[in-house]
């Protein structure tokens, strides 16, 4: 098992000038995915068909709090949300990772690391992680270790834009509600025309959990379950732990709950902003040694590195 755990939120992806690339119509131009206050504004930039005709009260609700909007949007019944959901996960399929990128950076110290004994978790619905890992020669798999040299397990308790369900035709004509979910295999799609084919021809979403408080998924929810039961055995048996860029959020009780009881030491580096953490560690955690750090990740990246064994 596993004993240093990173877990990865939206904050995590920010970063300096070339560390991400948006493929827009066949042309990479330096962008970083947003956090969820610009979401919507750039959803609606790709989508104007989709994201750009959803109106009335929702854009300033998405503006102020995507997770209630996006809640607001579902109960409302006015929308495809799994149109919307599609067109989110291909604009998140579109990101590209850079050289300048703080993952490859990650990614360069664990292949130095030789050996080293950790697991990565992933909120994030962007691809930019993996690519990372694969750029230097790492391997990844998810759930069972299978034993082999140059392989790293991620975890991914809300799925990920080219995870997709594994489907043995077409489904486009039908219609889900964000109430559904469906069980089956799941894939992987990292080729961008297969990609595009793929979320043309079916209505069915990618396994990637719908942002709003509730993280409800359509597709593969059996995948989901199984991520999520991965993460509870990681963070209870992990010795440190790294929290990246990930804004406290009381009602992620499927985050949360498992960093109450851990006897790791939580490492917790998500920008200034450390107030809610701060609040929420002193209430269950009060007795432990956790190290918080008021940074950005690239702006503590070595410190992180070496409480993560990380230092070569």
């Amino acid at each position: 098992m596993a004993s240093n755990l990173i877990i990865f939120g939206a904050g995590a992806s920010l970063g300096v000038s070339g560390s991400s690339y948006f493929n827009l119509n066949g042309m990479l131009v330096e962008k970083t995915p947003p956090l969820g206050n610009k979401l919507f504004n750039e959803l609606c930039q790709f989508n104007p068909t989709g994201w750009g005709a959803v109106g009335g009260e929702y854009p300033k609700l998405f503006e102020v709090d995507f997770e209630a909007g996006m809640q607001h949007l579902a109960h409302s019944g006015t929308y495809d949300i799994a149109l919307l959901q599609r067109a989110m996960a291909a604009y998140f399929f579109n990101f590209q990772v850079g050289k300048n990128s703080i993952y490859i950076k990650l990614a360069n110290k664990i292949v130095r690391a030789s050996g080293w004994q950790g697991t990565i978790i992933t909120l994030n619905y962007e691809r930019l992680l993996m690519q990372s890992l694969n750029q230097v020669g790492l391997n990844t798999f998810c759930g069972i270790n299978p034993q082999k040299t140059n392989m790293i397990e991620l975890c991914f308790p809300h799925g990920c834009c080219d995870i997709v369900y594994d489907s043995l035709k077409a489904t486009n004509g039908l219609s889900f509600g964000v109430g559904i979910s469906i069980s089956g295999n799941v894939k992987r799609i990292s080729n961008s025309a297969e990609y595009s084919a793929w979320i043309k021809d079916n209505s069915i979403p990618p396994v990637m959990s719908y942002f709003e408080p509730n993280k409800r998924t359509l597709a593969g929810i059996n995948f989901i379950d199984e991520q999520r039961l991965r993460y509870i055995e990681l963070a209870s048996s992990a010795k440190t732990i790294a929290v990246i860029g990930v804004r406290f959020r009381e009602q992620d009780n499927h985050i949360w709950e498992s960093l109450k009881t851990t006897k790791a030491c939580i490492i917790y580096c998500s920008g200034k902003n450390i107030a809610g953490f701060t609040e929420w560690q002193s209430k269950y955690r009060s007795k432990q040694q956790d190290v918080i750090l008021p940074k950005y990740f690239n702006e503590a990246f070595d410190e992180i590195c070496s409480n993560l064994g990380l230092e070569a």
